[in-house]
């Protein structure tokens, strides 16, 4: 039986909430459209069977993880190795006069010496590929993680460039499975949940002739 993990990313957060975490990463809480977010994402996940919910033990991943675990009758573990990649200085908000561009640019590119005092990109790889493969197998766990987390998972998986493959919305939802040494990814930044198609009022569209 292959292993099937769901890999979320966190609701949206405030990004105008400074706090830190007692290991000093950047750990805003949700935001009011990030809580409805983690309560959409919840109810579609638990129309399914999950055997484990985990998170990272920022913030923004715990209180989504929580609504999701109580929607579907299960308990959130908490591993820090789920966490966002360090930016050591540039945690957060970063210093003053740091280019917003250049920063963006070495995330994009994989090229992570922007970040003085942060996260070595093996280093970083290590921990999250240790994390997935660390998964019960022969079950399905849902883990509420972050963007470059999924990115990095990714890139592993599809053989990909040392950069940002994907552009992955708040809830979107990644879906993988293992099974004795190869991957299958059948979903990538699934967000069904926030917006169903069948939910919005045909008044939204714009008629047109009928085509002939």
């Amino acid at each position: 039986m292959p292993t099937e993990i769901c890999l979320v990313r966190h609701a949206a957060y405030d990004a105008a909430d400074g706090r830190r975490s007692a290991d000093g990463r950047w750990d805003p809480p949700l935001s009011p459209e990030g809580r409805r977010q983690a309560d959409a994402v919840a109810a579609r996940l638990s129309a399914f069977t999950w055997d484990h919910v985990r998170s990272s033990h920022l913030l923004r991943a715990t209180a989504t993880a929580e609504r999701i675990a109580e929607a579907c009758g299960r308990r959130p573990d908490r591993d820090p190795a789920w966490a966002e990649f360090s930016k050591g200085e540039l945690e957060g908000f970063g210093p003053t006069g740091v280019d917003p561009e250049e920063h963006a640019r070495h995330w994009r590119d994989g090229d992570w010496r922007a970040w003085p005092g942060g996260e070595r990109r093996t280093d970083f790889r290590e921990r999250v590929l240790t994390a997935l493969h660390g998964c019960p197998a022969g079950a399905r766990t849902v883990v509420v993680t972050h963007g470059g987390v999924v990115n990095e998972v990714l890139c592993a998986l599809l053989g990909g460039p040392p950069r940002a493959l994907f552009r992955l919305d708040f809830s979107g939802v990644t879906r993988i499975g293992l099974d004795r040494g190869r991957a299958v990814v059948a979903a990538v930044n699934d967000t069904w949940h926030l917006e169903d198609s069948l939910s919005v009022p045909l008044t939204v569209f714009s008629s047109k002739d009928v085509v002939r």
